[in-house]
C-alpha cells in the first residue's frame, strides 16, 4: 500500500452506499423477459458496476436485436411502476462512517458510474448531500470506469492527491479504475450476489467500521 497518509474518502454509489444492484439486474431481466427475451445471466454479471457507454455496448455484444433507447425507455416505465425505495436499501453502516469521517476532517467524494439524476435521487431520499465535498457522476466524465478519469477529477476537485485517498468500491470496474488511478488504499464491499472478481482491492470488508481501524492504522503511521 502507498505510504502517503489519507487525507480523503471517495465513495462509489450502487453496491456501496445503496444495495441497489440486485434491483438494478432484477429490473432489466424483468424488462426482457416481458419483451421475450430471456438476459444471458453473463450479460447481467458483467453489467453490474457499468457506466452508460459501456452497458450499451455489453448488450449489443450479447443483445444486438435490442436498441439501447428502447431498452433505457422500458426501463424507466418500469422505475416509474415499481419506484425504488433507496433509505430502505441505504446500508445501515454508511451514516456512521460518514460521520467519523466528518469528526476526523476527512474529505469526502462521490465517484459514480450512474448518470446525474439518478445520483441526486439517491442522495436526496438518503439525506446524504450534505456529507460530501464533491460529487462527480457518469454525467461529468467522458471515460466510464474501469478509466480512472472520474476517480482523478473526484481528487483534483478535493485538492488531494489519488494517493492521499481511500476508495470505497465493489465492481470489478471501479476497482481497476482505483487503482489506475494510484489510489492510496483500495477498499471494496464484499460482494455476496454477483461472484465478482474482487482481488485487486487492497482491503475487502463487511462493515466500513472495518475502515475506520485502517484510516486510525494510517493515522499512526503503522
Amino acid at each position: 500500500m502507498n505510504k502517503a497518509k489519507i487525507r480523503a474518502v471517495i465513495f462509489d454509489m450502487d453496491g456501496v452506499l445503496v444495495d441497489s444492484e440486485v434491483d438494478f439486474i432484477k429490473r432489466l431481466r424483468r424488462v426482457l423477459q416481458k419483451q421475450r427475451i430471456v438476459p444471458p445471466e453473463q450479460m447481467l454479471v458483467e453489467m453490474v458496476g457499468a457506466g452508460e457507454k459501456l452497458l450499451n455496448d455489453i448488450l449489443q455484444r450479447y443483445l444486438p436485436q435490442i436498441t439501447w433507447s428502447k431498452l433505457v425507455k422500458a426501463f424507466l416505465a418500469d422505475c416509474v411502476t415499481f419506484p425504488l425505495d433507496y433509505p430502505g436499501l441505504l446500508f445501515a453502516d454508511v451514516k456512521p462512517f460518514f460521520a467519523f469521517l466528518r469528526s476526523n476532517g476527512y474529505r469526502v467524494g462521490l465517484a459514480s458510474a450512474s448518470e446525474l439524476p439518478t445520483v441526486r435521487k439517491v442522495l436526496e431520499d438518503c439525506e446524504l448531500v450534505t456529507f460530501f465535498d464533491t460529487i462527480y457522476s457518469g454525467t461529468d466524465v467522458v471515460n466510464s470506469k474501469p478509466h480512472p478519469e472520474i476517480y482523478l477529477k473526484a481528487a483534483a476537485a478535493m485538492q488531494v492527491e489519488p494517493a492521499e485517498c481511500l476508495i470505497v468500491e465493489d465492481s470489478e470496474y471501479g476497482i481497476r479504475a482505483a487503482v489506475a488511478a494510484g489510489a492510496g488504499v483500495v477498499a471494496a464491499r464484499r460482494d455476496c450476489h454477483f461472484n465478482l472478481d474482487q482481488s485487486a482491492a487492497d482491503i475487502i470488508f463487511d462493515d466500513m467500521r472495518e475502515l475506520e481501524a485502517v484510516l486510525a492504522k494510517d493515522k499512526q503511521g503503522d
